[in-house]
């Protein structure tokens, strides 16, 4: 439903409340909790209240956030990076098979028969994904074909991105997964 509302122009302004952004958070931490490796990703991110970085970087914060270990968080940060890039939402299932339905992977056989890079927001899908970025060329044509309202955006969640102090959580958020020895060790490193 939210990625059917995600497509209309018109309506995304109700997909950005705060109350969204709240919510998208404690989904992205119940999916996290009873995530099961048998069943595909559930991926709200991937919408228009998704593609907010105050709502994703809010997920990666605070006491209650995602582990920075686990599959939905590397969907969240690599959402980040698309929010970043400029990535059109419009490319979401580059096997052209209707695998997924308004936002929710299909767990048909047919969906089980398909190796996972091909399934939209799947952690592999994503990696497959991210070597599209390193096309400096191709990156310029997507941005200069953005419709005047994704571009406006865009620069608007860049500006977010440094509002909100984005390389800090990340950086933060990233530390979690290291020892407090190492984290002294790489924080000199940085100096």
């Amino acid at each position: 439903f939210m990625r059917a509302l995600s497509t209309d122009r018109d309506l995304r302004g109700i997909l950005r409340g705060q109350v969204l952004i709240q919510d998208i958070r404690e989904i992205l931490l119940k999916q996290q909790e009873n995530h099961s490796h048998t069943m595909p990703d559930v991926c709200i991110e991937r919408t228009w209240t998704g593609r907010s970085v105050e709502a994703m970087l809010g997920c990666l914060t605070g006491q209650d956030r995602l582990h920075p270990v686990s599959r939905v968080s590397l969907r969240v940060v690599a959402r980040i990076a698309d929010i970043i890039a400029g990535a059109p939402d419009g490319d979401e299932d580059p096997s052209g098979s209707a695998i997924e339905e308004n936002g929710v992977a299909i767990h048909s056989e047919e969906a089980n028969h398909t190796p996972p890079e091909q399934i939209p927001g799947s952690v592999e899908w994503l990696a497959e994904r991210e070597q599209e970025f390193w096309d400096v060329a191709g990156v310029r044509r997507a941005v200069a074909q953005m419709h005047d309202s994704d571009f406006n955006d865009w620069v608007l969640q860049q500006c977010e991105f440094v509002k909100f102090g984005g390389m800090n959580r990340l950086q933060q958020f990233a530390y979690g997964t290291v020892s407090p020895a190492y984290q002294d060790i790489a924080y000199k490193l940085h100096m």
